[in-house]
């Protein structure tokens, strides 16, 4: 459903004060639900970036759930299922 996840982001994300956080999250393990709507939306709002989840989590955590930058949850990794996170600042 990559055309609606996109579509949900882009009519909030001007709901997002400046400083807020907007997350993103899916039950899914596909890039093209993740990581290529993550990339479409920071094409289309510069004035988000991406908050590295090890800056919520902590370094250790983050690297532990995910790359350190975003959350990813697998099945045969973290006994769940497969999940997908980014949580996203508002600059201006």
């Amino acid at each position: 459903l990559p055309s609606l996840q996109a579509q949900i982001l882009d009519r909030f994300a001007p709901l997002v004060a400046p400083g807020g956080r907007l997350v993103y999250a899916t039950c899914s393990l596909l890039e093209d639900e993740n990581d290529r709507v993550l990339a479409g939306f920071l094409e289309r709002h510069r004035e988000f970036a991406v908050l590295p989840v090890a800056a919520i989590l902590g370094d250790q955590r983050a690297e532990q759930l995910g790359d350190g930058r975003v959350l990813k949850l697998y099945p045969h990794v973290h006994d769940t299922d497969g999940f997908y996170a980014v949580a996203l600042t508002r600059e201006n």
